[in-house]
């Protein structure tokens, strides 16, 4: 989700920074500032280059946070799992500036490479119904985006979404018989 940047099968969270939310004000005074220069004007160079300082800050920034996050997590883990999202396609709904402000590609492209130099091992997992399913009996309860509880109807487990998520994404990518299938018969259908 946006309210957190990602989480973990243990249920760590780690807060989206909003770099581009944080630096808003800046740039709005900036951009407001460009309008009103006269174009080729001197003076219109230099809130140009104002405003191309404030994007290329958010930039480094998101990098940044980029290389810190995913050096701490291949550093801590040998196996990652994460969702293969399609952030150019989620990128075109209502939240599309949030979207690209967490920067989800980046930060999956350092974790890949990073983890291939460290020699651990990432996983892509589907990500359909990863938040509606249950992780402990695999029942697929409906909810709405704003839902932030996840709780089954069936074996009555209670959990936060994000977490109960990460849960089920780490099931899909190392546990491949939990869906009432042995791994003996999984490696003979595979």
């Amino acid at each position: 989700g946006l309210s957190a940047f990602l989480t973990t099968s243990e249920g760590e969270k780690v807060d989206n920074p909003r770099y581009l939310k944080r630096s808003a004000n800046k740039l709005r005074s900036a951009q407001k500032s460009l309008s009103r220069k006269q174009k080729s004007s001197n003076r219109r160079k230099k809130a140009v280059q104002r405003v191309a300082r404030i994007h290329e800050r958010v930039t480094r920034q998101r990098r940044g946070f980029c290389h810190r996050v995913s050096r701490d997590l291949v550093s801590r883990f040998g196996r990652i799992a994460i969702e293969d999202l399609n952030v150019r396609r989620m990128a075109r709904g209502r939240f599309a500036k949030s979207i690209n402000d967490a920067a989800w590609s980046l930060f999956a492209f350092y974790l890949t490479y990073k983890a291939e130099n460290a020699g651990s091992e990432v996983v892509r997992v589907d990500p359909a119904y990863s938040s509606q399913e249950c992780p402990r009996c695999g029942h697929i309860q409906r909810k709405e985006l704003s839902e932030r509880q996840h709780q089954c109807s069936r074996c009555h487990l209670s959990l936060d979404r994000d977490h109960a998520a990460a849960l089920v994404v780490q099931d899909r990518a190392f546990r491949p018989g939990r869906r009432g299938m042995s791994d003996e018969e999984f490696t003979l259908c595979s």
